[in-house]
């Protein structure tokens, strides 16, 4: 049942394979900016509450599609007083590894040791 008000009217997004979300984050400071992660795709970005979306996926997902284009988690980390500044940003669970990207940064990070993805593990 449609909330009053909003329709909303599915748009496909990604590099034009089959993907599905499995998470999704905002930034608490600025509402409008949220970010989708799923399998295929990586990481796309909203600044205006979910009306245009872009990647934001460099550094993350490579030409091969590799695991890392799998994402199945993201947090976005605000600085307080236990989290400093330069800790502060985007966070995304990959198949193959932790990633970070700092406020701003044009680039993912990787923060665990890479792990390698078998496709016959998940199969079996």
């Amino acid at each position: 049942m449609p909330i009053s008000g909003y329709s909303i009217t599915p748009e496909p997004m990604g590099p034009g394979v089959a993907g599905q979300i499995h998470a999704m984050a905002y930034d608490q400071n600025n509402p409008s900016t949220i970010y989708i992660g799923g399998d295929n795709f990586g990481v796309y970005k909203s600044g205006d509450g979910g009306e245009s979306w872009g990647p934001y996926s460099r550094g993350l997902v490579d030409t091969e599609q590799t695991s890392n284009g799998y994402v199945d988690g993201l947090i976005v980390v605000q600085p307080d007083a236990v989290i400093s500044p330069d800790r502060a940003g985007v966070y995304a669970a990959t198949w193959g590894g932790i990633y970070y990207r700092e406020n701003d940064s044009c680039s993912w990070e990787l923060q665990t040791p890479r792990k390698s993805y078998n496709r016959k593990l998940w199969m079996t």
